[in-house]
This record gives C-alpha cells, sequence and structure tokens, in this order.
C-alpha cells in the first residue's frame, strides 16, 4: 500500500507552475549638446539598449559645421545606444576676412563678397562721370 501511495504522488503534476523571472530591460544615457555657433534636434534621453537614434546639428549664421565629438562628420548622425554616450557638435566661425587693395593708379577691389564688389562698381562708376 505505501508503494502504491508513494508511485502515485509521485507521477501527480505540480499545482505551482515555475515562471521565469523577468528580463531586465537594460538603459542607456543618451546626452547631445552643441558648442556655440549651433544647436541640435535633440537633448538625448535614456533609450534601451541597441535603440538606434538620429540626431542633427544646425549651423548659426557665419558657422559651420565641422565634426561630432566622437569624431564623425556625418550629419545628421545615427547613433546606436548599447552604452553611455555623450555626443557633442562642433563648429567653428567661417572666416569672413576682406582683403581691400587700392592705390591711386588702380581700381579698388574687394575679393568674396558680391556685395561688396556692387558697392565699389557703384562707387567706379560714380566717380568716372565726375
Amino acid at each position: 500500500m505505501i508503494l502504491l501511495f508513494l508511485a502515485i504522488a509521485g507521477c501527480s503534476k505540480d499545482s505551482d507552475p515555475v515562471t521565469p523571472p523577468p528580463i531586465p530591460i537594460v538603459k542607456y544615457t543618451l546626452t547631445v549638446t552643441a558648442r556655440e555657433g549651433c544647436s541640435v534636434n535633440s537633448s538625448g534621453g535614456q533609450y534601451d539598449k541597441g535603440t538606434t537614434v538620429s540626431v542633427s546639428a544646425s549651423p548659426n549664421k557665419y558657422f559651420k559645421f565641422v565634426k561630432w565629438s566622437n569624431g564623425s562628420r556625418e550629419n545628421p548622425i545615427t547613433i546606436n545606444v548599447n552604452e553611455n554616450i555623450n555626443l557633442e557638435a562642433e563648429f567653428d566661425a567661417q572666416n569672413f576676412e576682406f582683403v581691400f587693395d587700392y592705390s591711386e593708379f588702380s581700381e579698388p577691389s574687394l575679393d568674396f563678397s558680391p556685395e561688396g564688389l556692387v558697392y565699389l562698381e557703384a562707387n567706379a562708376s560714380k566717380q568716372k562721370n565726375l
């Protein structure tokens, strides 16, 4: 009788099924900043591991985009968030040096700026009429 009871008890189903523990979601922080002369379309945030994020930087007037702090020159840039990332957009001021060359034996000239050439042409025409 005892053997029969042990055989039946050993074959019975468990009343509480074992549920696996939940897999924790890993999150990382993406921080996006911009140096003087530009703005970025996102300041970043917390993202699940493996998330792909696109970030772009826009120059202010008289500035040009150079690169991101991770060395990439792509703009916009696509980031795969698999760790905490600090990303900064780097910009340089555009060089607007004007060279004005004038002597009494030559006509004035100004390189680079179309607006400056129009001004000089107008003044040169005015002087010729005198």
